[in-house]
């Protein structure tokens, strides 16, 4: 009686041992899971902050271009590279982005628009001039630029005039994409006098087009996070 006595307190102590045993499997499930809610959430508000600081560099390159004469953005593009290396999409976009135009900062389209004032006189007074034409040539098509007639709107026609007037209609509507594209039509002495404002313009758009690429990325990622 004895015996079966120690041996009822044995199998009591076991399944005891037992419980408690299993308690702690259970105990420790939970802590696991509950570390990895916790890792999950740090990652989570990581991704979300760096979303975050570069939704504030991209609004801050938008501000900078934006503005009414060159500001630099060096700094805004540092920072974006900095916040999106684990992005390809966006390290590729501000890999294309030249260092000049970073630390220089590029036109804005009402100084584009000023400027194209210039620049129409310029190739005006040079329409007439033939590609290897010297000094009297230069001076003859300048004396007739005087009397050609001045085209307006939306005209038809790869002649000079009608570019130029085609150029400053889409300038006025504010399409600068479509203005530099007509502009570049131009040949001869007349396209290298413009030359300087058709590569001016393209960096302003070329960093349009870098913004709206990363814009949409930075909103899928902000997506990716919620």
């Amino acid at each position: 009686m004895q015996r079966r006595w120690i041996r009822d307190v044995k199998v009591m102590v076991e399944q005891e041992r037992g419980g408690r045993l299993a308690r702690l499997d259970n105990i420790n499930h939970k802590l696991k899971i509950l570390e990895r809610i916790s890792i999950d959430n740090v990652e989570r508000l990581d991704k979300s902050l760096k979303a975050h600081r570069l939704w504030c560099a991209l609004r801050s390159l938008q501000d900078a271009v934006e503005q009414p004469h060159r500001t630099p953005f060096v700094n805004q593009i540092t920072a974006m590279k900095q916040l999106s290396s684990a992005d390809e999409v966006v390290t590729t976009v501000l890999s294309t982005i030249d260092d000049n135009v970073a630390n220089n900062g590029v036109d804005s389209v009402s100084d584009l628009s000023a400027r194209f004032a210039i620049v129409r006189e310029q190739v005006r007074r040079a329409s007439l001039v033939p590609e290897n034409g010297g000094v009297f040539a230069h001076l003859l098509s300048y004396m007739f630029s005087k009397i050609l007639f001045h085209k307006h709107g939306l005209v038809k026609g790869n002649d000079v005039e009608s570019i130029l007037a085609r150029v400053q209609f889409y300038l006025n509507e504010n399409d600068l994409d479509t203005a530099t594209r007509e502009l570049n039509q131009l040949k001869g002495w007349p396209k290298k006098l413009a030359k300087d404002w058709i590569k001016a313009a393209r960096n302003h758009l070329e960093i349009k087009q870098a913004i709206e690429v990363i814009e949409t990325q930075a909103t899928l990622s902000s997506l990716s996070v919620v």
